[in-house]
């Protein structure tokens, strides 16, 4: 009796143990349970959707906050797009942001998310709905150079057309190669030529171009331009300008060579002046003339020349070329014809200067002969200041020889052969004082180097005596 009374007192014992430590395990499961009731239950908020700052319009930002600790899954138009990024903050409450990956079309979207614990793996209630307007930018369209394009130039000109008010950013063999200017036209299209900043290799190439806003919003890419760049044509060269019976003072006759068959356009001034054919010769380089379709201006004039071959391409510039029109040239001019005037009614004219409403050329021939020669010197006593240019003879082209060459070139002022005469001292003065910079740098990097020697030598001295 007494040892069954003393396990019945037992057994109620560890009943009200039991039975307390299972409240208060269901207590404290209740609490955690609590606890992570009050995390999930806080919704995702979507703050907005930046489309200005988006490398596109049409995949805009969506940014927003949510739960600390917790996953976003966004959804787009009802449909899952992806998991939002995180910015960890450590207050409770986290920062998201989601890039859209696909292209919107135009028109109103709608964009929700949803957040999950990462510890219960519970969801939180749909966020608000928050709803957007694509208005696309369009895409610009390039149009020249392409496949069928042939063109010797290291920098050709990329042309196409952008809506309004934009800017257009190149990209040339996938590298962003610089902008055009803010383009407007009233019709709503603007049309555009950019050229590159650097020279681009020979070889095939390829272009695209993007469009931007006012507001900075950046179209899509437009489409791709495949074109190829050759080896340049040879240059003409420019040799002189002379004034004969032929022509006066405001409209010499700009004499030069280029390859046989070549197309050659002249600019005076950087302007197009006219183009012409030269001939064929068998040294395979010709002779041409060229006379101006107006009459110049008084004043310093800049020549150079192109060649064009039959396919197309176009050469560099020809060396360029200044002479002066003014008042002691014209002077020149007119003795010259009353000096000679007998003389050219003999002569018989090697071609025929066709007499058209376009700008005459004439290609020389080995038959023609030295036309007059202006005797310079006695004008130049009465003008000292234009001593320089009135002292010499103004000659037509000389016959050429077997190799397409001036047999006599006195009297011939080209002053362009001067300035490269100076460029080329620029350019030396240039390099050595490169190379003494350089040189400057090398001997400080030396010192420095010997310094740090020394003084390491001196610490380990030290180090050697403590």
């Amino acid at each position: 009796m007494f040892f069954g009374g003393k396990q019945k007192g037992n057994m109620k014992k560890y009943q009200k143990r039991f039975f307390c430590s299972l409240l208060l395990i269901v207590f404290f499961n209740i609490g955690l349970s609590g606890v992570f009731a009050i995390e999930t239950t806080r919704d995702p908020l979507i703050t907005g959707v930046d489309q200005d700052g988006s490398e596109d319009a049409n995949q805009p930002l969506v940014l927003g906050l949510s739960p600390e600790n917790s996953e976003v899954m966004v959804y787009l138009n009802g449909v899952y797009e992806g998991n939002a990024e995180i910015n960890r903050e450590q207050t409770g409450t986290d920062n998201f942001y989601y890039q859209i990956k696909q292209d919107l079309k135009e028109g109103t979207h709608s964009v929700t998310v949803i957040a999950k614990d990462k510890t219960s793996l519970r969801l939180s209630n749909v966020s608000n709905e928050y709803h957007f307007s694509i208005n696309s930018l369009p895409a610009p369209t390039l149009i020249q150079p392409d496949e069928k394009t042939i063109t010797g130039k290291v920098k050709p000109f990329i042309t196409g057309l952008t809506v309004n008010n934009t800017f257009v950013h190149l990209f040339i063999d996938g590298k962003y190669n610089g902008k055009t200017d803010y383009l407007q036209h009233e019709s709503g299209t603007a049309n555009f030529k950019y050229v590159p900043f650097l020279n681009l290799e020979p070889g095939w190439h390829t272009a695209w171009a993007k469009t931007e806003d006012a507001s900075g919003r950046i179209s899509g890419a437009s489409n791709v331009l495949h074109f190829r760049i050759e080896n340049p044509n040879p240059a003409p060269t420019i040799l002189a300008t002379v004034v004969n019976g032929n022509t006066n003072a405001n409209q010499p006759f700009i004499a030069g060579v280029a390859k046989n068959n070549s197309k050659i356009r002249v600019f005076v001034d950087k302007k197009l002046n006219g183009e012409f054919l030269v001939g064929a010769h068998i040294s395979g380089t010709a002779h041409f003339n060229y006379k101006p379709f107006l009459p110049l201006t008084e004043g310093r004039h800049m020549i150079y020349a192109t060649a064009v071959d039959a396919r197309g391409k176009e050469s560099v510039w020809s060396n360029i070329f200044y002479f002066n029109v003014g008042r002691v040239a014209s002077d020149l001019a007119v003795k010259g014809e009353e000096q000679d005037v007998k003389k050219e009614t003999e002569q018989t004219q090697g071609e025929e200067v066709k007499k058209t409403d376009k700008p005459e050329a004439v290609k020389e021939t080995e038959e023609k002969k030295a036309d007059d020669v202006v005797d310079a010197d006695a004008d130049a006593k009465e003008d000292k200041t234009t001593s320089e240019e009135a002292n010499q003879d103004i000659k037509d082209i000389l016959n050429t020889d077997g190799n397409g060459t001036s047999s006599q070139e006195k009297g011939l002022v080209n002053e362009s052969k001067e300035q490269q005469g100076k460029l080329k001292m620029n350019l030396v003065i240039f390099i050595v004082f490169l190379f003494m910079v350089i040189a400057w740098i090398f001997w400080v990097n030396r010192e420095l180097i010997k310094e740090r020697r020394e003084q390491n030598e001196k610490d380990k001295d030290d180090h050697k005596l403590s």
